[in-house]
């Protein structure tokens, strides 16, 4: 059997993604529920650690200070409205992430591309079972975050050898984390392609991870380079928006008129947002696409890892 390398899942999924600009609405539809692999969550684990000084938040800006019925009833609509708009983007990312999903799984037998509206459907179909796998999902890596970052706050001052099993702890939580994230994007595999039901699918998927933990481990590894090299292009992005705003500040600066200072404070968030969301929902399209490419190679045929490969290839010359 010919096994495709992840140059061609890489390819694949940027030929998909690039050529069928549909898959970018959904796409960011879809990352409200976060992206699929390692690197989402190397990427929670920088945020926290990163936000981890919490001396600069004010302490007053904690509290809620309820000082009459007129007050209450505010805060009490206000708190129905953003539940209500919460539950309305989880639903919408939801299937959104089921029609990504099931694009890339028709794209994969066929070669073309699902309607918006059949892929919505689809979506909606398995929306429950999505939902619940994402749930799963975020909870167990919420888990393994909190422990992770007692673990670093633990071993960051211990003696070398504290230090050394401390690592050695890291590494089994990041493993278990990949284990997570490939598991919870097989089993939405399962469930889009076979239509199985959520423990069945789980059990599956848990089944297909085992056989292939060196090939997911290799997907997330490349797919983690991919995203720095997205968190570079949003770097460059950042200052090429400010171009813009700089030639309005010129001209506040000129005319006097200070208007024009707020104005292009507001063209940079609006256009940095933009470039964030463009990228976003690229990003995320196209990591989909390559797991679902690789998912459905090993469902079809099964696939060998090209680690193994190569440590094979070394001990045979040794």
């Amino acid at each position: 059997m010919h096994e495709p390398t992840y140059r061609a899942a890489v390819g694949h999924a940027w030929k998909l993604t690039w050529h069928h600009k549909s898959l970018w609405v959904l796409g960011l539809l879809s990352i409200f529920l976060g992206q699929f692999g390692l690197a989402n969550f190397i990427g929670q684990l920088a945020s926290k650690i990163f936000f981890a000084d919490s001396s600069w938040w004010p302490a007053s800006w904690g509290a809620v200070h309820i000082a009459s019925p007129d007050q209450f009833v505010w805060f009490s609509w206000l708190a129905f409205i953003t539940a209500a708009l919460t539950m309305f983007v989880v639903a919408a990312a939801a299937c959104a992430e089921g029609a990504l999903i099931a694009t890339a799984v028709h794209y994969f037998n066929v070669r073309t591309v699902l309607s918006i509206h059949n892929a919505w459907r689809q979506g909606v179909k398995h929306f429950w079972r999505i939902l619940a796998v994402n749930v799963l999902e975020k909870l167990s890596l919420a888990v393994i975050l909190a422990v992770l970052l007692e673990l670093i706050t633990f071993f960051s001052g211990a003696s070398v050898w504290w230090f050394g099993f401390g690592v050695l702890l890291i590494a089994v939580c990041l493993f278990a984390a990949l284990a997570i994230s490939t598991v919870a994007i097989f089993t939405l595999g399962y469930v889009m392609v076979d239509n199985q039901g959520l423990i069945d699918a789980l059990a599956e998927a848990w089944r297909l991870f085992c056989r292939h933990i060196f090939v997911s481990l290799e997907l997330s590894l490349m797919l983690l380079v991919c995203n720095a090299l997205v968190f570079a292009a949003l770097w460059l992005g950042s200052f090429l928006v400010l171009i813009p705003s700089f030639f309005i500040s010129l001209a506040a600066g000129f005319t006097g008129y200070l208007t024009l200072l707020s104005i292009s404070v507001v063209a940079y968030v609006f256009l940095f947002v933009l470039v964030v969301a463009w990228l976003g929902a690229i990003f995320n399209a196209f990591t989909t696409s390559a797991w679902m490419y690789l998912f459905m190679h090993m469902y079809h045929e099964g696939l060998g890892s090209r680690l193994k490969h190569w440590a094979g290839k070394v001990l045979k010359r040794t």
